[in-house]
């Protein structure tokens, strides 16, 4: 296999909304919450082998009020070289492309967050190893 088997072609988040949250005070307690991570994925084009992956991340409060609401989208467009099996492509594309996207989507959201009242959010890596299921869901402690 080549080591670009998989090629982000462009990306853009349609939606980002990362909301201070004004009647958060500092504790002593750190605030939990759990972020609640989708995909989705479309052939545009089989012959092509172009995909285009949507990945949503939005946080959810557990248990008392979090510093920032988080509810962010991020769609890629990827291709897949053609000397990569094709019986394989569907997979790499499960786990390759929502992983560039996360990988891509955090530091976003890191940079937004340090310029915000309560300091940067570190949200948590994960894995997309696993088929994907239609909600996943990650526990994220706050700054």
């Amino acid at each position: 296999m080549t080591k670009t088997s998989l090629q982000l072609e462009a990306y853009f988040y349609p939606k980002i909304s990362i909301e201070a949250n004004r009647e958060y005070k500092r504790t002593e307690r750190t605030p939990q919450s759990e972020i609640e991570v989708n995909t989705k994925f479309f052939l545009i084009s089989k012959d092509e082998r172009r995909w285009e992956v949507s990945l949503t991340i939005k946080t959810i409060p557990k248990e008392y009020p979090i510093p920032y609401a988080i509810d962010i989208e991020a769609v890629g467009f990827f291709k897949v070289d053609k000397r990569y099996p094709e019986g394989e492509t569907e997979k790499l594309i499960h786990i390759g492309a929502p992983t560039i996207l996360y990988s891509a989507t955090r530091e976003f959201i890191l940079t937004i967050s340090s310029r915000g009242p309560w300091g940067p959010i570190y949200i948590p890596s994960t894995s997309f190893l696993e088929k994907p299921k239609e909600k996943e869901k990650t526990e994220i402690p706050e700054a």
